[in-house]
């Protein structure tokens, strides 16, 4: 791009009195024709062999100038100068724990393959449409476990949250641990906003602090839970048994989730809960919680003003007076005739 495309004019109107430059050139040829005598000396010889010197070829040079100097107040006064802008966005994030049960019933059969597979990947399709939070990643079971802190790389936490399997982290699930390891990660965080999405398909049975007093302590951080409980209604192909060759055998049982206390702490904390029997429902929750906690945007635009008035207007006054001065004192005579 070049310099003159940046280029436009204020007043644009002024250009048109260019137009009248070609209207007044040729008024000027004819007064001058009128005004040119062709003399005859019949008994000078040496007028017929005059040749005219470089002030009489040169004599309208002034004229040019001046009028050179015209067009140059012309452009000047339709006021040329160029914009630009410079935006600074500056994002305002939402710290997030995730906070995930890795217990052996998220193996169950009710979501293709299995829970776990499915709330996996529903999390990592999350994880990358929220690209100005921090986020932590913590597991529970028997016990809870913190795979990554607070971070915005978010794909050291995907590739985390790949590696994570189930059926790994003893017996139970602890759900007080696991909120409360979570609210452990977000009580330091200096962000307005803090939310923990808790994902779960059972009921507490584990750990050494209950749900209810994890809930209380996550609203005196003002950290919003939003939980959500994973599974079908009714029964599901679940893990029953440990085979002796370290498989899992599989059976019917029922889908026990405790929604009275998910609810309970969601409630509490100004969060939400949620149930996903599908897997488009658990997509549709996330999406859900996406549009609930937005990351605020402040958009700085910076204008800059830099006019050209100057740059056409100096040139002009130098070429009106060099004609002056030109037009008085080297032409004089000539222009006078």
């Amino acid at each position: 791009m070049s310099f003159f495309d940046n280029i436009t004019f204020g007043n644009p109107w002024y250009l048109l009195g260019i137009i009248w430059l070609p209207i007044f050139y040729i008024w000027k040829q004819l007064v001058t024709s009128n005004r040119l005598q062709v003399f005859k000396f019949p008994y000078h010889r040496e007028f017929i062999n005059y040749r005219p010197g470089i002030k009489v070829k040169t004599r309208e040079f002034p004229f040019h100038l001046k009028t050179l100097g015209f067009v140059l107040i012309v452009i000047a006064l339709s006021d040329p100068h160029s914009t630009s802008s410079i935006s600074e966005s500056d994002a305002e994030g939402i710290d997030m724990a995730i906070t995930l049960d890795v217990s052996l019933s998220m193996l169950s059969k009710d979501f293709n393959p299995d829970r776990i597979t499915v709330a996996k990947r529903v999390l990592s399709d999350f994880i990358s449409k929220r690209n100005h939070d921090r986020m932590a990643l913590i597991t529970f079971g028997g016990y809870a476990h913190t795979h990554c802190p607070l971070t915005l790389d978010h794909r050291f936490i995907q590739q985390q949250l790949l590696d994570i399997e189930s059926g790994n982290n003893d017996q139970g699930t602890a759900i007080g641990s696991g909120i409360g390891m979570a609210v452990a990660r977000l009580s330091k965080s200096k962000a307005k906003s803090k939310v923990l999405i808790l994902v779960s398909d059972g009921v507490n049975n584990a750990g050494e602090i209950s749900p209810e007093t994890a809930g209380e302590l996550a609203q005196q951080f003002q950290i919003k839970i939003y939980s959500i409980g994973v599974g079908k209604r009714g029964k599901a192909l679940s893990p029953v048994r440990l085979n002796p060759d370290g498989s899992f055998g599989f059976d019917y049982a029922e889908v026990e989730i405790d929604e009275t206390l998910l609810k309970s702490i969601s409630a509490k904390t100004g969060g939400m809960y949620f149930r996903a029997t599908s897997v488009n429902e658990l997509q549709s929750i996330y999406n859900s919680i996406d549009q609930l906690e937005k990351t605020k945007f402040d958009q700085n635009i910076t204008i800059t003003y830099t006019p050209y008035f100057s740059w056409f207007l100096w040139p002009a006054l130098f070429l009106w007076i060099t004609s002056w001065i030109l037009k008085h004192t080297l032409y004089k005579s000539l222009l006078n005739q």
